[in-house]
């Protein structure tokens, strides 16, 4: 198996199919991130990613039931160990997510990861005035780690760190980004 240690944190990441929940970007824009991956890798291609492009209307809504169940099925199938979803707001069914009814959204992500035993990654926006956590505390509980990625501006660098840790320490670490696009916009020069 694939393995890979991350410089200067101790961490080791093990390959294992990935399912992308895409509720937020155009499918080309998710395609485009994950052409960006794998040249920055120097590999011909992202494998073992399946992307799952919902509408949004009527989206994922992860405080129906069926939509639970239907996620769950879907990672199995994929047979994923890392599930990413693009983004909170989006598959919150509308609840608002200053409300503790977020619970109602957050907690079957927590049965699912437990019940798949995959990892989730969430994304969710932050406070565009200060750059912190925003939402409900229901959403803190319900995570075991919570990272903060911040970036300056257009700046290619963004700082990494933890501001909720369940089970283990995570250092802060910084990671830089690099691509650039040829004149059409459409291709991945390099990365």
């Amino acid at each position: 198996a694939y393995q890979q240690r991350i410089k200067n944190t101790g961490f080791t990441t093990h390959q294992c199919p990935t399912l992308w929940v895409n509720m937020d970007m155009s499918e080309r824009g998710v395609h485009q991130r994950l052409q960006t991956l794998a040249k920055g890798h120097n590999l011909p291609k992202v494998e073992g990613v399946s992307v799952v492009n919902f509408p949004s209307n009527p989206g994922l809504d992860m405080t129906n039931p069926d939509a639970v169940v239907a996620l769950e099925r879907l990672i199995q199938e994929v047979g994923a160990g890392l599930v990413v979803i693009d983004n909170l707001v989006t598959i919150s069914g509308g609840v608002d997510e200053n409300s503790a009814a977020m619970g109602s959204v957050m907690y079957p992500l927590r049965h699912i990861a437990s019940s798949t035993d995959a990892t989730f990654i969430v994304i969710h926006l932050v406070n565009k005035a200060n750059g912190e956590y925003r939402g409900s505390t229901a959403i803190n509980g319900a995570l075991d780690l919570l990272l903060n990625v911040k970036r300056e501006g257009n700046s290619p660098i963004a700082k990494v760190s933890a501001h909720k840790v369940r089970n283990m320490p995570v250092p802060p670490l910084t990671v830089e980004f690099h691509g650039v696009h040829n004149l059409g916009g459409r291709e991945l020069e390099h990365a």
